[in-house]
């Protein structure tokens, strides 16, 4: 992701990789997978499963909410043209 948005203590162009890779994104990933009872939230699938930022304004500080579980091909569902969570990230980014 390379916005240059400046989130949460973390700019997206530079730290995104950095965040993710972090002990402490690693940990909001681990939680946030037993509180969605490591499932995905759009099929209930269990296998290669995502953590999903549905914003990126509190990048490093995310409430609960901003975050979903997919799992590989939902996620790249998500991202797709014409789904809803794409056209929410187009709302909630101001395109």
């Amino acid at each position: 992701m390379d916005t240059g948005m400046q989130s949460g203590g973390y700019t997206m162009r530079t730290d995104y990789s950095t965040y993710l890779a972090s002990s402490e994104w690693q940990e909001t990933r681990r939680r946030t997978l037993e509180a969605h009872h490591n499932r995905c939230d759009s099929c209930g699938g269990r296998y290669q499963l995502n953590v999903h930022h549905r914003s990126y304004q509190r990048l490093g500080h995310e409430h609960p909410d901003d975050l979903v579980v997919l799992c590989r091909p939902c996620h790249k569902a998500a991202h797709r043209p014409g789904t809803f969570e794409h056209r929410w990230f187009r709302v909630r980014q101001g395109r």
